[in-house]
């Protein structure tokens, strides 16, 4: 288990139902440099081959026991 850090503690503590704190991304893909071309699938099974190589990504909230910093 790991401690969360300053900024991502204040940004789940500042979230509500009205105010979302996280961010939205957009990426701009260009399916012309595939040979085999592009397609949701094809991105989601090398997501989940490479994703392994990115241990942030598949890292938990857990509250803390007695929620004792809520």
């Amino acid at each position: 288990m790991r401690r969360m850090g300053g900024a991502d503690a204040f940004t789940l503590a500042m979230e509500t139902p009205r105010a979302y704190m996280h961010t939205f991304k957009v990426a701009i893909l260009d399916p012309s440099t595939d040979p085999d071309g592009w397609s949701y699938e094809k991105f989601h099974q090398s997501f989940e081959e490479r994703v392994h190589l990115v241990p942030y990504f598949r890292w938990k909230y857990a509250k803390t026991p007695l929620d004792l910093f809520d």
